[in-house]
């Protein structure tokens, strides 16, 4: 018997005061919060002026974000926003390993249904043991398997992942190949 029952997935990272922007060359704080009106200060409210980093912790890409003249935030209404069948593959991946079309092809049945696609991978334990490892050692998607997904699977408006960015890094080889593979096609 299938339930009905909802099952919700935390996707978040905390972030304080102490977070660093953790995608490299920035060495920003990710998040910066100025008290402006205290109630110990005679003030009738607590307020603060909170400024984020926008690529840091749990984030979205939009394809403003690599693609020029791309949709930015204000382009969506909140509804595209809204998934109503999510799919988690947990897969293994190493220090710099792309995942390949070979680790989820076995998921089409899945992936042909689900309208986000959501990627755990046991590397994102190092955000919290070896951030240095996090950031410039951390996997991502291969270039082919990012456009095996938008060619095949057109049903899919969203990929997230636990690790920190879909593409490797230090790769400049690929020229951010992936990231526009998705989001030329509308994927967040």
């Amino acid at each position: 018997m299938v339930s009905d029952k909802k099952k919700y997935v935390r996707l978040s990272y905390n972030i304080s005061n102490e977070t660093t922007a953790n995608a490299a060359p920035y060495n920003t704080l990710a998040l910066k919060i100025t008290p402006i009106e205290r109630f110990g200060k005679g003030d009738t409210a607590d307020t603060s002026l909170v400024e984020l980093f926008n690529h840091c912790g749990t984030h979205m890409d939009l394809p403003g974000h690599k693609i020029v003249g791309g949709k930015t935030l204000t382009d969506y209404s909140v509804e595209e926003f809204i998934f109503e069948q999510p799919y988690i593959i947990d897969v293994e991946l190493s220090d710099e390993q792309s995942l390949s079309i070979e680790q989820i092809e076995q998921y089409s049945d899945e992936l042909a249904r689900c309208d986000i696609l959501l990627l755990r991978s046991e590397f994102s334990g190092y955000r919290s043991t070896d951030l240095q490892r996090y950031v410039w050692r951390t996997p991502g998607v291969s270039v082919d398997a990012a456009e095996w997904l938008v060619n095949n699977f057109p049903n899919i408006k969203a990929v997230g992942m636990n690790f920190l960015s879909f593409e490797i890094i230090d790769n400049s080889s690929h020229k951010s190949k992936g990231h526009v593979a998705l989001l030329s096609r509308d994927v967040k």
